[in-house]
């Protein structure tokens, strides 16, 4: 469904992209020629090493643990509508930015 919607309507991909949620479409030997869209995210995780997995799994009782956000690839991310305001600012009135 996710397929049908994004190359049905451009915009829809422009939307995600803006929200840093990349679409990409690949096809799986799984499924054929059926096309697998997954929405991403303009950050990379890692998973921790399996002592402090361990650790947390004993202190909150969970057996799951969620990959950890690298702090690194949050100032990397860009917001084009906001670099494209700050340009036309600098280039009407360059004194107030």
């Amino acid at each position: 469904m996710i397929h049908l919607a994004a190359t049905s309507d451009p915009a829809l991909r422009s939307i995600f992209e803006a929200l840093h949620f990349p679409l990409t479409t690949s096809k799986s030997a799984q499924f054929g020629e059926l096309p697998i869209t997954r929405i991403g995210i303009g950050i990379s995780t890692t998973r921790p090493s399996d002592e402090l997995v361990i650790q947390s799994a004993e202190l909150t009782g969970m057996d799951a643990f969620e990959e950890v956000v690298k702090i690194e690839d949050i100032a990397t991310l860009g917001d084009p509508l906001k670099e494209r305001l700050l340009q036309l600012a600098r280039e009407q009135a360059p004194e107030l930015v």
